[in-house]
This record gives structure tokens, sequence and C-alpha cells, in this order.
């Protein structure tokens, strides 16, 4: 592909070198950046590719003519597997409207484990781009990064590979095809070729059940295959039962019920949060990725109920920086808040927090610990940027490391042409060790909002000779807010 810069915009503009096997074309790039060596160059590439096309999308300016500036949904599937393990599938969406075309950004991981959290996790990471042609036509190119990691079990070689394709869709009223094909660049997946057929059939005859299904033709030797049937139980919740087979996995069937962020669902749905934090001088991670999805039940116009399930994934920094990305572990915080408002600006919450981290790839149990306290607060969620001074305070007790407190102060500094300039600091005291954190921040959207900031971190660890941490961070995060 090739940029036109103009005066505002960074316009993104796919022609057909864009499907010329990327092993051939970036290396070069990279080897007159400084950033080789020959053993490692092959995995360079594709992860410095979907960086730079993250960055790129970032850089982009919306389409003016477009309601919101930013676009989001959220899918999350539970169920289990034929194997009667446990299945877990949240799926997050953000879609950017361009002048050209749609650009958007996909994250979702396939959990399944057993009853001792052992099993595996499947991490999907899309970037790319949406042209419609005309009624019927559209056509989408993209590049998909997915590799597999094993919780609480030795793991030396992680499988990863990346899809770099085209498809093009035919879109009807009764059904929706799309068929195109590409190449596989980096990883440590032997791959070269691939075509691809996606099917879906809504309301097949007009009833309550939907057909979705994908064959993948791997180097005209291996197919793959994902086939489903869903059963609407309402506009934003379906029962689904699938049958399977990925990379080097065998047939498997999944079971289970799956939440959109549509219709009536909406209504307890509060926000849903992507970000990244990068690292690029720490010696142990270079990034964090944060996702979090919070339910509201019982809202009240003085008092709500409020559940947030979130993941944390730690990535390791590995031998260089646009090599591989592979977490430490898995981290679930999962919370129940209730809040009542006592004055105009303030509320009490009493909050639980289960806290569950896995780590990936290695021998080891997984860490779990529970923990309850008091908050205190001036909005109902100390991210909106509501007030020009926002605070959260709390203090509590968790089971295995005793008593924990933090507080959270926000300031918007500055608004100017629909930008909110502004910052946020966090201090910490919990599991035995002090954290503190200073971001500066710029956001810009309505419903959707983006926000990338700047920021320095502290760790000190209060009950171990580990020494203490200052690192500089950038990065972004992206908030759909609800009701």
């Amino acid at each position: 592909m090739y940029f036109v810069l103009s005066n505002t915009f960074i316009h993104i503009v796919p022609v057909s070198i864009f499907f010329i096997p990327l092993q051939k074309v970036l290396p070069y790039v990279i080897n007159h950046t400084g950033m080789t060596s020959q053993r490692t160059k092959r995995k360079k590439v594709p992860v410095f590719f979907l960086v730079y096309m993250v960055l790129t999308f970032a850089l982009t300016g919306a389409n003016p003519d477009a309601d919101e500036p930013f676009n989001a949904r959220l899918h999350v599937e539970i169920g289990i597997d034929s194997l009667e393990r446990s299945y877990y599938r949240p799926e997050f969406r953000f879609e950017f409207p361009l002048s050209i075309g749609t650009a958007f950004t996909e994250i979702s991981y396939y959990q399944v484990v057993d009853s001792r959290l052992r099993g595996r996790i499947d991490y999907w990471v899309t970037v790319g781009l949406e042209k419609t042609l005309n009624r019927k036509l559209k056509l989408e190119i993209g590049l998909n990064h997915m590799c597999r990691h094993i919780p609480s079990r030795d793991n030396p070689v992680v499988f990863d590979l990346n899809e770099v394709m085209g498809k093009l869709w035919l879109q009807a009223k009764h059904y929706k095809v799309g068929f195109g094909g590409g190449v596989y660049s980096g990883g440590s997946a032997h791959y070269k070729h691939l075509f691809q057929l996606d099917a879906e059939v809504p309301r097949i005859f007009d009833s309550e059940v939907s057909f979705s299904g994908r064959v993948k033709l791997v180097d005209f030797e291996e197919i793959l295959h994902e086939a489903g049937l869903f059963f609407s139980l309402s506009k934003s919740t379906d029962l689904f039962i699938r049958n399977s087979r990925h990379y080097l996995l065998k047939n498997r069937t999944y079971v289970g019920i799956r939440m959109k962020s549509v219709g009536k669902v909406e209504k307890y749905i509060d926000s849903i949060r992507m970000s990244a934090d990068i690292y690029p001088f720490y010696k142990s991670h270079k990034l964090m990725v944060e996702g979090e999805y919070r339910l509201v039940f019982f809202r009240k116009p003085g008092r709500r109920v409020a559940a947030a399930i979130k993941f944390t994934a730690p990535i390791l920094r590995g031998d260089a920086f646009f090599n591989t990305f592979f977490p430490e572990a898995m981290i679930y915080p999962i919370s129940l808040e209730y809040r009542q408002r006592i004055k105009k600006s303030l509320f009490i919450a009493w909050y639980t927090l289960y806290h569950l981290n896995m780590p990936l790839d290695i021998d080891g149990e997984f860490a779990a610990s529970l923990s309850t306290g008091i908050s205190l607060k001036n909005q109902w969620d100390f991210e909106r940027l509501e007030k020009p001074v926002r605070f959260d305070v709390f203090a509590g007790y968790n089971f295995k490391h005793s008593v924990e407190t933090g507080a959270k102060l926000g300031v918007s500094l500055l608004e100017y042409g629909g930008l909110t300039f502004g910052s946020d600091l966090r201090i910490e005291y919990a599991r035995e060790r002090f954290c503190a954190d200073l971001k500066l921040f710029m956001d810009y959207g309505n419903a959707v909002t983006f926000r990338p900031f700047v920021g320095v971190e502290r760790i000190d660890h209060t009950a171990s000779p580990r020494p203490s941490i200052t690192r500089f961070t950038f990065g972004f995060h992206f908030f759909r807010w609800f009701n």
C-alpha cells in the first residue's frame, strides 16, 4: 500500500502490491532500519507490519461526514466443549470511518480450560480496511495474527502465524458470502498460502435459527473449518452449537450462550474498554494489553450494582521489541460493586474483587485472591470525563495479602476543538507492593472515544528485596460508553 499526505489527514490507499508476499518486501525495510539479526528477521516482519498498521489507523483522520468518529461492539460467548471443558470467547471490535472506507481492529481469544484451569488460549488480533464497492459488494483487506498459549504447562515452542488476506463479500438480504485468499508471513508455522470461504445465513426460512461458517484451504493440503447454528432468544442473546477444526487441533464441538452489545442488553452494558500500554525501555515487558466490559444492574437514580469482567495480558519483551509478542500470563480481575449516592456529587460503594493470575507456557499453578472494601468517589465512573476534577479513593482487605488501599485523581486541563486534554494520577498499595502511575492524555470522540497518552510508572516492593521500577509508557485507550 502507499500513503498520500494531505493538509490534515493521512489517507491509506490500498493497491495490488498489498498481495505481494510480505516476507519478500518488508525484510528489506527492516534490514535498513537497524532492527535485524538474520535469525529473527522472519518473525520481526509481520509484527512490525501489525504495529505499523495500528499506529497508522490511530493517526488517520476520521471521516468528517460520519455521525460518530468511531464505532465499537462486543460479543461474548460462554459454554463448554465436547471434552467437558469450560469455553470462553470475548471479542472486541473497534471501527474507524474514513473517507476511503472503514478501518477496523479486532481482538479476541478462545480459552478452553478444565477444572484445574489447564487447557489452551488462542489469541487473535486483526487489523484491516473495508471498502463498500456498491450495494452488494464489499472489499476487505487485513492482517490476522494468531498465537496459541498453554496455561500452567511448559510450552517451549509457541505456535503462531500471520494471515495476510484479501476478501470480496457479496451481500444480499438473506445471505452473505465472502471469498478470498492470501499468504502467511512469519511465525513458527511454515504455511505458505490459503484460500477462505465465509458464509452467513440469518433467520433461515424466517425462523429464529441462523448459520455462520468458514472454510480454509491451507497450502492445498489441509482443510480447516468452523460452522455453527445460532438460536436467537432476543436481538442480543443467542444459544449456539459450533463444530470447528483449527490449526493443529482435532474436531471439537462447542455449545453455550452468546451475548451481543445490541438490543435490550445495551441497557445492562455500561462500558467497553480496550487499552495498550507500551514500555519502550523496560527490559522485562514491552506491552500491557487490557480489555474490560462492565455490566450494570438495578439501575436507579441513586444506586446501582456494577459487575466488571476484565483481562490483563503483560507481554514479554523477548530478544528484541519487534520480535515475538507473547504474554507472560492471563490475569482476570473480576469485580462486583454496589454504589449509593449520598450527596449530589458524592457516592459510596462496597466492592468485592476476585483476582486470578494464570501463568502461560511454564509449569506453575494459578494464583488467586479475594478482597473486599469501601470506596468514595464524586461520579459514577471515574473514567468518564464528566467533571473537571474526578476522584476515587478506596480501602479494603485482601484475605491473602492483608490491607489494600489506593486513590485515583483526574483533572481535565483544556478543551479545544472537540479534544479534551487532561491527566490521571493513580496510587495503589496492594499485594505487598506500592504503585504510582501518572498519565497525560488527549481524549477525542463521543459515545466511543480514543484516548492516547504518555506517562510514567513507579513500582516499589515493600515485602521483598526486589528492586524498584520506574518506567516510561505511552499508548492508547478506547472506550465505548452506553446509556
